[in-house]
């Protein structure tokens, strides 16, 4: 193994990412870091950001809004970007008022400059088809429902998602796990 195949494999495997970004939030939490609470606010960044990319955007939701509740004063920026992820996030499940007050709160801690304001500003102009979103949703609340063993109520919001975007890999895969978790 090169280093870089193994750099490329570590940035690429969100999942391993985000245990990693959860054992330093253990340790920070158990001020055993120095600068604990620069630690658990960048801690909360990197988890948010692999909840997302792994489709486990209720949970990068709940992930910010701690981090943003905390007001944080370090590092530099860091409510701009929670803000800014939120934002993402909460348009990505079609809570677009929402995400619309993130983007604002972004352009306004940012005094409106730099690459921060300038994506809050392309988040407020970009808002995702109602049907995606809608699937989006109700693939991941019928997700929950499966992990908590309620294939009865899992069942019509997953197949929404699937009559809806037939051709979501997420969508099928949870629709397989359903299909598994009947039999």
């Amino acid at each position: 193994w090169s280093s870089d195949v193994c750099s490329s494999d570590l940035l690429h495997d969100s999942a391993g990412s985000l245990r990693t970004w959860r054992e330093l939030a253990d340790l920070a939490k158990a001020g055993r870091v120095r600068q604990a609470g620069l630690a658990l606010a960048t801690t909360r960044l990197g988890m948010a950001a692999q909840l997302d990319r792994l489709f486990e955007t209720d949970l990068a939701i709940t992930e910010l809004r701690t981090l943003i509740a905390s007001r944080p004063e370090s590092p530099w920026g860091v409510m701009a970007r929670a803000r800014l992820q939120l934002g993402d996030a909460l348009n990505r499940m079609g809570q677009t008022r929402e995400a619309e007050a993130e983007y604002r709160a972004v352009v306004t801690l940012t005094s409106g400059d730099g690459d921060l304001a300038d994506r809050a500003r392309a988040g407020l102009r970009r808002t995702p088809p109602a049907e995606q979103s809608t699937a989006y949703r109700a693939s991941l609340e019928g997700w929950r429902m499966l992990e908590r063993g309620d294939i009865r109520g899992a069942a019509p919001l997953i197949t929404q998602a699937v009559t809806l975007r037939p051709a979501d890999p997420v969508f099928r895969y949870r629709e397989a796990r359903l299909h598994l978790a009947r039999h």
